[in-house]
Order: structure tokens, then C-alpha cells, then sequence
């Protein structure tokens, strides 16, 4: 490539989307480039003239890896979104007196024994 190197190239593209679907297509072949290519992100590294079948291939696992790092980045994110919510759940909790933690309970339990316990709590 005139402008820069493969190397150069896929370091620039990662930094614009960390999820790029990167499949280096090269002529030169030495194992210490495919490995530092690898090592920066490619999802494959094909050498020239490369065969139709290899590269669908290389695509089609190379999208499906992105997908799944796309989706293990958002179930994370809803993980530590609900883990938050129980944090500040509990921390409202805590500070309940311990007659209030019971009727917690035991509304938690039983909506019609809960609904008693406030009505005696609250008297």
C-alpha cells in the first residue's frame, strides 16, 4: 500500500473501531508479520493469491468473533447495571429498622402478610 503499511493500516482501524472485523490479505509471508498482525488484532492473515473459499471462511469467523465481543460487552454492561441496582437496593435496606427489614421479609414472602406487618409496624 502507498500510504502506509498493513501494520500501520490495522493499528489506525482498531483505533477508529476496537470491534473492526480485520482480515489482513498479504503477499509477503513471513511468520513474524502474520504473528505481529495477530498480536495488533487481525482476525486472519491470508496470503496472496488467496483462495475464494479460504477467505469466505476467514470472513464469516471473523464477523461471528465480532458479534460475540459486541455481545459480551452489552451482557456486561446489563450485568453491572443490575448489580448497581441491588448495591443501592441494599443499601436502602440497610438502613431500615430491624421491624422494617422484617415486614420487608415478609412482604417479600407474602404480599397479604407483608401488607399486615406495615399496618402493625406503622401503628
Amino acid at each position: 500500500m502507498p500510504v502506509m503499511g498493513g501494520l500501520e493500516f490495522l493499528k489506525a482501524a482498531h483505533a477508529l473501531d476496537p470491534d473492526a472485523a480485520i482480515i489482513m490479505l498479504t503477499g509477503a509471508g513471513d511468520l513474524k508479520t502474520a504473528i505481529e498482525c495477530l498480536k495488533q488484532g487481525a482476525a486472519d492473515f491470508i496470503l496472496k493469491p488467496a483462495n475464494m473459499d479460504e477467505l469466505l471462511i476467514a470472513a464469516k469467523r471473523a464477523l461471528e468473533h465480532r458479534q460475540l465481543l459486541i455481545e459480551r460487552r452489552e451482557h456486561q454492561a446489563t450485568l453491572e447495571r443490575r448489580i448497581g441496582e441491588a448495591t443501592r437496593d441494599l443499601a436502602r435496606l440497610a438502613h431500615y429498622d430491624p421491624l422494617t427489614g422484617l415486614a420487608n421479609r415478609a412482604l417479600f414472602r407474602d404480599r397479604l402478610t407483608g401488607a399486615l406487618a406495615w399496618i402493625i409496624r406503622e401503628r
